[in-house]
C-alpha cells in the first residue's frame, strides 16, 4: 500500500481526495488528503450525500443508529426480564449481513469498510478500557480470604469443563490434537467464568450483597484468575509449537510476562500508595498523576501485546494493582465508568454482533459445526456438575446450589470477546463465530430467565417464626440490629439504649452495623470486627467500634456489643440489614431516620438515600423495626410529671391513674417517656417495648390512649388485645419504674393533632405505632397533611419541622409474619 498526498488548503465544503487504483499484482494504491476533512460543511455540501464521506459525521450516524435500534429492542425485552446485553447483541445481528447488513446503503455507506475500522477502533479502546476499571473495582486479595467452598466451586467450574471437553473433542479427532484449530478455542472460552460478568448479572438481579452473592463472586475471582493462567499457559505453548519462533521466543515472552507482573506489584502499587500519601485527605487526585496512570494503561498493553499476549492482559493487571477506594480508585470510576459503560461497551457488543452472519451456519460440511456443538454442550453441563459437586458436599439447599450454577454459566461480554478477537485474528472461522455468538446469546437469554425464577430476594425474609419485642421471652435478652450511617446515629442509639433498661436477667444484644456506600468498587464487603483486629478496618468504621465498645465496657454484663461494616450499593444495602436481622434472630431493627437537627432545632441535614433504605427495610423486614427520628436536647427530668399534673387538674379524674402522693421527686427522675396509643399492632409492640423501659427507676412513662366516644363503649377483637396489653399499666404494675396512664376522647384527626401538640414538648422521648394504612377516626384528616409516610400519620406529625419541640421520636412496627 503506497501513500500519497500534499497539504493543501483546503475550502470547508471541499470533499476530501479518495481515489482507490487496484494494481495487477494485488496491491491498492489509496490517495488521501492531508491534514483529512473529518468534518462535512452541512448544507454546503455540493451533494448532501457528501456529508456520509467525512469520518465524523458518518460516525455520528452509526451511533444514532445503534442506540435506537437498541433502546427499541430492549423497551420489549426489558419487560421479561431480559438484559440489556442482548438487545445489544441482536442490534448487532440486525445490522450484519444477516438482515440490514445486506442493503447497499448499510454495507457500503453507513457500515462500510472506512466506517467500520473507526468503529471497532473506538469499540476496542473502550473494552480494554472496560477491563482496565473492572479491574480497579475488583478485590484481588479476596482470592486469599475465600473458603474452601468458593474455592472448590471456583477450580472445579473451569478445570472439569476444561477437561471433559477436551477428552471429548479427542475422541471425536481420533486423538489428533493438529485437527480443529477451531474446537481448542472453543474448549477454552466455553470453560470460562468470568467476574465482571458475574458482578454484572447479580447486580441485574439485586442479589450482590446477598449471601449467595458474595460466594458467587468469591468463586468467579477464583475462576477467573485461574483462567488468566491457563490463557497465559496456552498462548505460551503455541508459541513454543511455532516452528518458526520455537522454545527461545516462547522462554522470551513468558521471562518478559514475569517481569511485567513482579513490575506492577513491587513498583505500580508502592507508586500508588506514594500518590495517594501526597494527596491532601478530601481532595482530587492531582490531573498530572491521573495522566500518569493513563499512559502507564496505554504502554502496558502495548508491552504485553508485543510479546504474544493479548492487548488486555496489560490494563486488566494494572487495574487489579491500583489500590481500592478513595482516592485514586474512587476519581478513576466516577471519571470513566459511565461514559465506558453506557457508549464504549454497547457499540463494543454490536460491532460483535455484526460479524454475524447467520446464514453461515448451514453449511456444505455440518461436521465442524455438530463438532463445535458438542463440545458447547458438553462443557456446559460439566460447568454446571462442577458447581454441583462441591455444593452438595458442602450441604448447601438444592435451590441454592442451581442459583449458583446457573449464574457461573453465564457467558456474557468476555466470553463474546474472547471469540471476537480470535475471529479478528483468524483463528476463528466465520461459521464457528456465528455459532457461538448465537449461543451466547441464547445463554444469556436463559440465565436472565431463569434467575427470575431461581432467586427471589423476598423469599428468605418471609415470616414465619413471631420475632418481635411482644413475644421476648420475659427475662431474656432483646436483641437489636442498630444502623449507623453518621457519627450523629452513634450518640442517639446510646441514648436510646440507655433507656431501654438492660440488666443481667434481661440483657440488651446490640449488633450495630456500619453501613457505607459501595460505590467504587465491585466486590461488596460484610465485616465482623470480632474476627478482624480494629486496626485493619476502615477508619470510619473504627470510631464506631470504639464508642460501643466503650459503651458495652460501661455496662458490662447488662449489654453485649457486636459490631459490623457493610460496605454495598445504595439500593442493595437493605439487604445487609434485613440478612443480619435473619441470621441473628433479632426482635428489632432500629434505623436512623433520614433528617438530622442541629442543636438549636433547625433541620440541618437530609438524605433521601437514607429514607429510601429504610422505606425497602419496612416492606421485608423479618422482624420489628424503629424509626428513630433523632433531636439533640438537654434533659429536662421530670418537669413532664408537672406539666401532666396541670392537665390532669383540668381532665375528669377517671383518666388519670395513680395517685399524686406516689409521684417521684425531680431527683429521682432523669428521662420522661410519653406513649401515644390507639391500638393495634403496631402501637402494643411500642407500648411494650415503652413498658420496659418503665421497669427502670429513673425513667417516668406516660402513656396516652385516644378514644372516640363510641370507641369507649365498643368491644372488639382489638379492643380486647389493646385492653390486655394496657392492663398493667392502668394497675401501674409495670416494674420499678413511675406510669401514669391518661385516656384523652377525641372526636377527629384535628383534635388529636391540637392535643400531641401540647403534650409534645413535656418528654424526652415520644414512642408511637406506625399503624401504616390503617383508619380510625381519631386519625381522621391527618394523612392528607402526612409528608412521611414511613413513619405513619402521628410519627410524621412529631417529625415536622413545624413542631417547635425538641423531643426525640421513635416510630415501631410489629414484624408482619406470613
Amino acid at each position: 500500500m503506497a501513500l500519497a498526498g500534499q497539504q493543501h488548503h483546503h475550502h470547508l465544503s471541499a470533499p476530501p481526495i479518495d481515489i482507490d487504483a487496484r494494481h495487477t499484482n494485488g496491491s491498492t494504491r489509496k490517495c488521501i488528503t492531508i491534514p483529512p476533512v473529518i468534518y462535512s460543511a452541512g448544507l454546503y455540501e455540493d451533494d448532501p450525500a457528501d456529508i456520509l464521506i467525512h469520518p465524523l459525521p458518518l460516525l455520528e450516524l452509526q451511533l444514532i443508529v445503534i442506540f435506537t435500534i437498541t433502546v427499541l429492542i430492549h423497551f420489549v425485552l426489558k419487560r421479561v426480564g431480559i438484559p440489556v446485553f442482548v438487545s445489544q447483541l441482536l442490534t448487532g445481528i440486525i445490522l450484519g449481513p444477516t438482515a440490514l447488513g445486506k442493503r447497499d446503503f448499510v454495507k457500503e455507506t453507513l457500515f462500510g469498510k472506512d466506517g467500520q475500522e473507526a468503529l471497532g477502533m473506538i469499540s476496542a479502546f473502550g473494552y480494554m478500557m472496560y477491563l482496565f476499571i473492572m479491574g480497579v473495582k475488583m478485590d484481588p486479595t479476596m482470592v486469599l480470604r475465600t473458603g474452601k467452598k468458593a474455592l472448590g466451586i471456583g477450580v472445579l467450574a473451569v478445570l472439569l469443563p476444561l477437561a471433559a471437553s477436551l477428552i471429548v473433542h479427542l475422541a471425536i479427532a481420533d486423538g489428533d490434537l493438529t485437527k480443529g484449530p477451531d474446537q481448542f478455542m472453543v474448549i477454552a472460552m466455553q470453560s470460562m467464568s468470568t467476574f465482571p460478568v458475574v458482578a454484572t448479572l447479580l447486580i441485574d438481579c439485586k442479589a450482590l450483597n446477598s449471601e449467595l452473592g458474595r460466594l458467587v463472586l468469591s468463586a468467579s475471582l477464583v475462576s477467573n484468575m485461574l483462567a488468566v493462567f491457563i490463557m497465559f499457559c496456552i498462548t505460551t505453548a503455541t508459541t513454543y509449537a511455532d516452528k518458526q519462533l520455537g522454545a527461545s521466543k516462547a522462554a522470551g515472552n513468558s521471562v518478559a510476562i514475569i517481569f511485567f507482573l513482579i513490575a506492577a506489584v513491587f513498583l505500580v502499587r508502592p507508586a500508588m500508595f506514594w500518590m495517594i500519601r501526597h494527596t491532601p485527605e478530601d481532595r482530587p487526585v492531582k490531573s498530572t498523576y491521573m495522566q500518569i496512570i493513563l499512559v502507564s494503561v496505554f504502554a502496558s498493553a502495548i508491552y504485553t501485546n508485543s510479546f504474544d499476549q493479548l492487548v488486555l492482559f496489560g490494563p486488566s493487571i494494572l487495574g487489579l494493582v491500583i489500590p481500592e477506594g478513595p482516592p485514586i480508585a474512587t476519581q478513576l470510576i466516577d471519571k470513566f465508568e459511565s461514559f465506558i459503560a453506557g457508549v464504549f461497551m454497547p457499540v463494543y457488543v454490536t460491532t460483535a454482533g455484526m460479524r454475524v452472519d447467520l446464514k453461515a451456519l448451514q453449511s456444505d460440511d455440518p461436521h465442524p459445526m455438530k463438532h463445535n456443538l458438542i463440545l458447547i454442550i458438553v462443557a456446559a453441563i460439566f460447568k454446571l456438575l462442577g458447581v454441583l459437586i462441591p455444593s452438595y458436599l458442602s450441604h448447601m439447599p438444592f435451590r441454592d446450589t442451581i442459583t449458583i450454577a446457573t449464574v457461573m454459566s453465564y457467558s456474557g461480554i468476555v466470553v463474546l470477546a474472547g471469540y471476537t478477537y480470535s475471529k479478528d485474528n483468524k483463528a476463528l472461522s466465520e461459521d464457528t463465530f456465528s455459532l457461538v455468538v448465537v449461543c451466547n446469546l441464547i445463554n444469556s437469554i436463559i440465565v436472565s430467565l431463569l434467575m427470575k425464577v431461581l432467586y427471589e430476594p423476598s423469599r428468605k425474609y418471609a415470616g414465619y417464626q413471631k420475632r418481635n419485642i411482644m413475644h421476648v421471652r420475659p427475662n431474656s435478652e432483646l436483641r437489636i440490629v442498630s444502623c449507623i450511617h453518621k457519627p450523629e446515629d452513634v450518640a442517639a442509639t446510646i441514648r436510646l439504649l440507655d433507656v431501654s433498661y438492660a440488666t443481667q436477667e434481661s440483657p440488651i444484644g446490640v449488633y450495630v452495623l456500619h453501613l457505607i456506600e459501595l460505590g467504587h468498587r465491585s466486590t461488596p464487603v460484610f465485616i465482623c470486627h470480632q474476627m478482624k483486629r480494629v486496626l485493619d478496618v476502615n477508619p470510619y468504621s473504627q470510631n464506631v467500634i470504639i464508642a460501643f465498645s466503650q459503651y458495652e465496657r460501661n455496662n458490662w454484663g447488662f449489654v453485649s456489643v457486636n459490631t459490623f461494616t457493610a460496605m454495598s450499593p445504595t439500593d442493595l444495602m437493605h439487604e445487609d440489614i434485613t440478612t443480619l436481622a435473619l441470621n441473628k434472630a433479632t426482635s428489632l431493627i432500629l434505623l436512623p431516620f433520614h433528617r438530622k437537627w442541629s442543636i438549636d432545632g433547625i433541620v440541618a441535614s437530609e438524605d433521601n438515600l437514607v429514607r429510601t433504605l429504610n422505606c425497602r427495610v419496612l416492606e421485608r423486614s423479618p422482624c420489628s423495626i424503629g424509626i428513630l427520628v433523632d433531636r439533640p436536647q438537654v434533659r429536662k427530668g421530670n418537669t413532664a410529671l408537672n406539666q401532666l399534673m396541670r392537665r390532669a387538674s383540668s381532665t375528669s379524674s377517671d383518666h388519670l391513674f395513680r395517685s399524686a402522693s406516689t409521684m417521684p421527686s425531680a431527683e429521682e427522675t432523669s428521662c420522661s417517656v410519653g406513649m401515644i396509643f390507639f391500638g393495634g399492632n403496631d402501637d402494643r409492640e411500642a407500648l411494650t417495648l415503652a413498658k420496659r423501659m418503665a421497669r427502670d427507676s429513673a425513667v417516668n412513662l406516660t402513656v396516652t390512649r385516644f378514644l372516640t366516644e363510641e370507641g369507649t363503649n365498643i368491644m372488639s377483637t382489638e379492643s380486647v388485645c389493646d385492653n390486655e396489653v394496657l392492663r398493667d399499666v392502668k394497675q401501674n404494675n409495670v416494674g420499678d419504674g413511675y406510669v401514669i396512664y391518661v385516656e384523652e376522647v377525641v372526636k377527629d384527626g384535628p383534635e388529636t393533632a391540637l392535643i400531641i401538640r401540647e403534650m409534645a414538648e413535656e418528654y424526652d422521648l415520644i414512642i408511637v405505632g406506625r399503624r401504616h394504612g390503617v383508619e380510625c377516626p381519631q386519625t381522621t384528616g391527618l394523612a392528607e397533611w402526612s409528608e412521611f409516610p414511613e413513619l405513619g400519620v402521628i410519627g410524621d406529625l412529631l417529625a415536622s419541622p413545624d413542631l417547635n419541640i425538641r423531643a426525640s421520636v421513635l416510630i415501631i412496627q410489629q414484624q408482619i409474619c406470613s
